[in-house]
């Protein structure tokens, strides 16, 4: 995609992120959401192949897999913590010491909400980009883990860096890379290595 396409769908991403995963079919609300309404008939044919029209709107379908996992680790949490505030609730009406205790802190904390966001934004750019260097080939996804690794690569480095680091990642013949499928996680074991070999060719 050209550099206006980019923006164009990370944009239209963001926005759909915001609206829980669809974006309405108006084309008004799409060209205002892409960033740029007036170039927005220029780049939409290319933007729009990556998304699918359903009954509530257009979807894209790796942020869809990426908003399920996330919906279902908040759940979790959402458990945990009511689980222990049951126990609390019980060990102070029997006078169970154990109850006055504060909570522990929950196994899996959160990120904050732009973490989050960027988080989902790169894993739906990082298919694309599989896509762009691995000679059309479709990333398969895995949400359940994809997503924690995409939350610890943006608290390291901002998107553009981090996009660097992928393109430089999907396309190197580095014998771990070539031995694997270059997941995401398979990406963050070797991002480090990617920064200082691009630090080396000064980029």
């Amino acid at each position: 995609m050209t550099l206006a396409e980019q923006g164009a769908y990370r944009n239209l991403l963001d926005e759909a992120h915001l609206r829980g995963g669809a974006l309405p079919n108006n084309e008004r609300i799409l060209a205002k959401a892409s960033g740029d309404a007036v170039g927005w008939p220029e780049v939409r044919a290319v933007v729009m192949a990556h998304f699918e029209l359903h009954a509530d709107g257009w979807h894209n379908a790796t942020l869809d897999s990426v908003l399920r996992e996330s919906n279902r680790r908040a759940e979790k949490q959402r458990e945990y913590r009511a689980r222990q505030d049951s126990g609390n609730a019980t060990g102070n009406a029997t006078g169970n010491a154990g109850g006055n205790k504060g909570r522990p802190p929950d196994p899996s904390p959160d990120p904050d909400p732009d973490l989050s966001r960027r988080a989902r934004t790169f894993c739906e750019r990082y298919a694309q980009l599989y896509r762009d260097h691995r000679r059309g080939a479709r990333y398969v996804s895995k949400p359940d883990t994809d997503l924690v690794e995409a939350e610890q690569l943006v608290r390291v480095w901002d998107d553009d860096r981090l996009e660097q680091l992928a393109v430089a990642f999907l396309k190197t013949d580095h014998d771990f890379a070539e031995k694997g499928s270059r997941t995401m996680a398979q990406f963050r074991s070797m991002a480090s290595w990617c920064d200082s070999r691009l630090r080396e060719a000064g980029l």
